[in-house]
């Protein structure tokens, strides 16, 4: 019928519904409003088709300059190599059972008929700029230097593959040449941080501001929650669902911030300041306040009075002699005071001063707490994680380092505000912490 016939105008209808969708469900990186499970359920049973569908019809690269531009990298930005399964800094909703009955780790990044084919559907319809960098996570996740699953799980997965790997003849490149090692997705309020992309003792981190949830689609409790995995190890991360026989669905009980009893949990937090630097460096300090309002729901929240504002630092350069460096700064005021958790699927251990986390392959996390100096830790064992609980008042500063070997020594200064690690300085200022070389 042509350009003008009822098909064109359908394929325009299609084409301005499709890209309007993810300029209202993704950010400015790729992340998505409703988490990373919904970040890739619409990409999976039709987005990314439909992209590479529309980049052939049209003769032309059809991403850049969109929101879709950044979704596809995004999975070379996250996914670490496993095991069992690729790791993945999940936030969002883990379902109890998704066609099987899997662990609550392995449906972080499922694969089953509801989500399949990623990998080689985000090679298939990525930028070019961005194909080197999603080839070589296909590879080292998927294919010849992965778990050689070539991404198949349903029977269109293969054809996708195929097409995918002829149409895509880029050679891999490793996506640290194309890639930032901290990413912001100031949108949706998601930052990341990556050390380098080469095996499975590659280190991630995460923080999720939710700053903009929405009545009426998946938005979840976990403003300021952060992530960190590294050298083979769930250091930090989402408490299992399985362990509470899949009873809690969302809630601020399964999430790495400060716990207040009686407080809502649903609205989001603000970014006040973000230090992102070249080498794996990041500070993000936040707002938490709206987190810890009252009221049962979004939409009725109510001003307690309470002021959470928490500063999560990286530090990913090696500059602190370790491989990971992180620190969180939680200032509380105008209500009583807070229980700090933290979910891990390492063994913990409580110390005078913190806790140890064994990896259980000889790597290591070391918890300092400079604030309160004489921190009151509970453990409380699970099957797939563990809940650290810390008893406080108002202002909690912790460090932790990562590594294989002794952990380094925490030097506190300046009343305990401020500390050295290796050849870094970290302090209070503020509302946040700053970090420099130290000498």
């Amino acid at each position: 019928p042509g350009p003008t016939g009822p098909l064109g105008r359908v394929a325009d209808q299609a084409r301005r519904g499709f890209f309007d969708y993810v300029r209202h469900a993704y950010g400015d990186r790729g992340w998505c409003a409703e988490g990373f499970a919904y970040l890739r359920y619409p990409m999976t049973t039709s987005g990314f088709q439909y992209l590479r569908a529309l980049s052939l019809a049209e003769g032309c690269d059809v991403v850049i300059g969109t929101g879709a531009e950044w979704i596809a990298p995004l999975y070379s930005m996250l996914l670490v190599p496993g095991a069992d399964a690729p790791y993945v800094p999940f936030f969002g909703l883990n379902y109890g059972v998704t066609g099987q009955e899997v662990s609550g780790f392995a449906q972080m990044f499922e694969r089953t008929r509801w989500r399949s084919g990623d990998l080689a559907l985000a090679l298939g319809s990525a930028a070019p700029a961005h194909r080197p960098a999603l080839r070589w996570t296909f590879d080292h996740i998927v294919g010849v230097r992965g778990d050689r699953t070539w991404d198949v799980t349903l029977p269109a997965d293969a054809i996708h593959v195929l097409a995918a790997l002829a149409l895509s003849p880029e050679p891999p490149g490793n996506p640290g040449e194309t890639l930032p090692r901290t990413w912001a997705d100031r949108r949706f309020g998601f930052y990341a941080f990556r050390d380098r992309w080469q095996d499975a003792d590659d280190v991630v981190a995460a923080i999720h501001l939710n700053p903009d949830p929405q009545h009426g689609t998946y938005s979840f409790q976990d403003a300021g929650s952060f992530r960190i995995h590294g050298l083979g190890t769930r250091w930090a991360d989402q408490a299992s669902r399985r362990d509470r026989n899949w009873e809690v669905g969302i809630s601020r009980e399964l999430e790495n911030v400060v716990q207040i009893p009686g407080t809502n949990g649903w609205p989001g937090g603000r970014l006040l300041h973000a230090d992102l630097r070249e080498d794996g460096v990041g500070v993000i300090t936040a707002d938490l306040s709206g987190a810890y309002s009252g009221g049962d729901r979004l939409r009725d929240a109510t001003d307690l009075g309470i002021r959470v504002t928490r500063s999560f630092l990286t530090d990913l350069s090696g500059r602190g002699g370790v491989p990971g460096l992180f620190a969180v700064f939680d200032r509380i005021e105008g209500g009583r005071p807070g229980t700090w958790v933290m979910h891990t699927a390492a063994r913990p251990r409580a110390e005078a001063d913190g806790f140890t986390l064994d990896g259980g392959n000889g790597a290591t996390l070391r918890a300092t707490f400079l604030q309160p100096a004489r921190p009151r830790v509970r453990i409380e064992p699970g099957q797939e994680t563990h809940a650290i609980r810390v008893e406080g008042g108002d202002t909690v500063l912790v460090v932790m380092t990562l590594q294989r070997g002794p952990a380094p020594a925490v030097v506190a200064e300046r009343d305990r505000t401020a500390l050295r690690v290796g050849d870094r300085r970290i302090a209070v200022d503020g509302p946040g912490l700053v970090v420099d070389a130290g000498r």
